[in-house]
Formats: structure tokens, sequence, C-alpha cells
């Protein structure tokens, strides 16, 4: 196909201002980390930018392979009926639920066995970082489906609403870690990611109700508060309830978890 060009430019333009944006979105967020990192170093020390490190990355490591399985099927997919209002919000719920199910019973394992899962990844050093890694763990009940309605932004290719909304949410991260890991170290460093999860999912959801008519199926959010409460059934047993018989109320609990994923992915394949 020849094309000149004034066609390439006048096709090409929104995809380059969308990358763009994608681009400087990525650099910004990476120098908000580094911002973060360089307080931990100067108020708690390099050791504990070395704890705060590897906690994060643990949970990514585990969470990120769904994520990145997810992105290389669903945005595609979802770009594809971007134009389709009633299957572009189907498409977006039916991923919510494929993530919920999936990220799950990664959650519940991470919360009863995130001890075990220090030792064997990490070093005896690292176990005071279990507490962070657990509320890590259930902060991906809110990032999941806030991911999954992020991607809308740049199928849409709505560049200004994709780049407002995760400004703001890189500017309420930054104070949010700030000031926790002020008062609370390490812990209150996993407790402002979840409330920075819960923020970017409830205003990145007024968003696309607004812009996209998009609608929560009631299903999916029945699914997601009994998963949810599950696993925060399991934080409270190992947490909370010493001994040997919290981590048998967690166990049978993260079977629960898992036969539930299990029996749901199991309708919909």
């Amino acid at each position: 196909v020849i094309l000149n060009t004034r066609e390439v430019l006048t096709e090409g333009k929104t995809m380059v201002q969308m990358g763009f944006f994608v681009a400087l979105q990525s650099f910004i967020n990476t120098f908000v980390l580094y911002l973060i990192r360089i307080y931990i170093s100067n108020v708690g020390g390099m050791a504990e930018v070395g704890l705060y490190n590897s906690g994060f990355g643990m949970i990514e490591m585990s969470v990120g392979m769904v994520f990145a399985a997810m992105g290389a099927e669903y945005y595609p997919r979802l770009s594809s009926i971007a134009n389709d209002e009633n299957k572009f919000s189907e498409t977006v719920n039916q991923q919510m639920s494929v993530s919920l199910l999936l990220i799950s019973p990664i959650v519940a394992l991470f919360l009863l066995m995130g001890p075990l899962a220090i030792l064997l990844l990490l070093s005896s050093y690292f176990l005071p970082i279990r507490l962070m890694i657990q509320i890590l763990a259930l902060s991906m009940f809110f990032k999941a489906p806030g991911w999954c309605l992020g991607c809308m932004f740049l199928a849409k290719a709505d560049t200004k609403a994709f780049w407002l909304n995760e400004m703001m949410t890189n500017i309420v991260m930054l104070f949010v870690l700030l000031i926790l890991y002020k008062y609370f170290g390490l812990n209150g460093i996993a407790l402002g990611y979840f409330l920075v999860y819960i923020y970017y999912l409830v205003v990145t959801g007024i968003i696309c109700n607004r812009r996209y008519n998009y609608h929560l199926d009631p299903t999916i959010f029945r699914k997601y508060i009994q998963q949810f409460v599950i696993c925060l059934a399991i934080f409270v047993c190992v947490t909370l309830i010493k001994g040997f018989l919290g981590y048998v109320l967690a166990s049978v609990l993260s079977l629960a978890c898992i036969y539930v994923s299990y029996k749901e992915l199991n309708k919909i394949f």
C-alpha cells in the first residue's frame, strides 16, 4: 500500500501522541519510585531500601507474570472492539473476572506461606518484611481490576484522560507512601500501596463510567467480595491467631479460595 506523507501524518498522529504520553508516564512513574527509595535511604538507611526492594520484588515476580500474560492478549483484543460500546464493557468485565480468579490463589498462598517463601527465595534476614509482603499481596485485589480498567484509556487512545489520571495517581502515591513510611516504616509503605490501588480503582472506574459508559457486572462484584473476604480471613488468621490453630484455619481457607477459583475458571473454559 502506497501512502503519501499527509496520510502517514494524519493516521499516525494519534498513535504517536499516545505512545509519547505512555512513555512519558512510564518515566514519571519510575522517577516517583526513585524518589521514594531516596527518602527511605535517608530516613531508614540502605538496609531498609534493600528490604523494600526485596519485598516488592517478590510480589511483582509472583503476580507480574499474570499481568504480562493477560496484557499480551487483552489489550489488543480490547483495542479491536473499542468502537463497540457493549462488547467493550463486556470484555473489560470478563477480563476483570479472569484476573480475579487467577490472582486470588496466588494471594492466598502468599498470605499462608509468606515466611516460607522469604526463607526459600531470600534468607532469614528478610523475615521482618513478612507483614509488608502480606499487605502488598492483599493490595493485588485492587490493583488487578484497576489495571483492567486502565487499559480502556489506551484502547480508546484517550490521551488526556490517561495522562491526567496517571499523573494524579503518581502524585497521590508519592505523598501517601512518604507520609505512611515516616510513621509506620515499611509496613506503612505496603499500606500506602493498598490505599493507592483503592484510589486508582475507584477514580478510574468513575472516569470510565462517565466517558465510556462502562458498567461493572454485579456478578463480578459478588465474586470479588467473596474471594477478598476469604483472603482477608487468611490474613487475620496468620497475623492475629498465633500458633498451630491460626495456620490450620488459614490452610483450610486457602484451599477454599483455590477451589472457588478452580471451579469458576473451569466454568469459563
